[in-house]
């Protein structure tokens, strides 16, 4: 029988919310539940910055640590990764720390691999409140160097933060997002089903995903009333789906001067 080194993985798995699950919440779920099933001899410490949900801890082998404070704030993102999540790092010996956002631990030196999404605070800087800007302009150049290995979604990202930061190749590499079995091709019945559920039966245009200002949903409303002027015949529909999120009433003040708003659905 062959024999297996048990390896001790640490998560940072505070974007796993109760309820919702947004852009990288859903990268970390969809993630997780196939690398511990792919790995059962191996032992998972999820670190939550709150109570988790049963559904988050997929085997047996998932052992959830709730450390403080919440981290929603750069000061408490600093305590949660420099003090609490650094010290459960030690405490449960753990060989390797995953990090599927643009945060990790820079006072341990436990071998850290951590995603990169995007660099939209430097690319769009007026669009991220100052606070959390001035963090990220501070520490990412800091956990960038600190990463042993860093995974970026797209060859875009990877370029940018090779060129940005100057980071070896060696370094990075490629990881895509995939869609999950939901998102498919659906016959002409099952069509007719869903737009009777949710446009009136009318064909329609669907944005997903939480609402601020970099998304560009302003310009996604102007381009949706274009549409429907140059195309008086047709009566598609606009569906958002998502949170209003920081600095949102940009958003809801174009959509309240559209012509069309009645046909955009939230």
């Amino acid at each position: 029988m062959p024999t297996f080194n048990v390896m001790r993985i640490g998560v940072n798995t505070r974007l796993l919310l109760p309820g919702t699950l947004e852009g990288i919440g859903r990268f970390t779920h969809e993630v997780l539940k196939r690398m511990v099933k792919q790995n059962p001899e191996d032992e998972f410490y999820f670190f939550f910055d709150r109570s988790c949900e049963e559904k988050y801890l997929y085997d047996d082998n998932v052992t959830p640590v709730i450390l403080g404070p919440q981290s929603r704030h750069p000061v408490l993102w600093y305590w949660w990764f420099e003090k609490s999540v650094s010290k459960a790092l030690i405490q449960n010996k753990i060989d390797v720390f995953f990090t599927p956002e643009l945060y990790c631990c820079l006072s341990v030196d436990t071998p850290t691999l951590m995603i990169i999404h995007d660099l939209a605070y430097a690319h769009y800087p007026r669009h991220i409140p100052f606070s959390h800007r001035t963090y990220l302009e501070h520490f990412v150049p800091r956990f960038i160097k600190r990463a042993d290995k860093i995974g970026c979604v797209s060859q875009a990202t990877k370029d940018d933060v090779k060129t940005r930061f100057s980071v070896d190749e060696e370094k990075l590499f490629v990881s895509y997002n995939g869609p999950t079995p939901g998102f498919k091709p659906l016959n002409n019945d099952e069509r007719s089903k869903v737009r009777d559920e949710i446009s009136d039966g009318c064909p329609y245009f669907v944005y997903i995903g939480s609402m601020h200002p970099r998304k560009n949903i302003g310009r996604l409303i102007l381009a949706y009333d274009q549409f429907r002027e140059k195309n008086p015949s047709l009566n598609h529909k606009l569906i958002l789906i998502g949170r209003l999120a920081w600095k949102a009433g940009r958003i809801k003040e174009a959509y309240d001067n559209r012509p069309y708003k009645e046909d955009i659905l939230p």
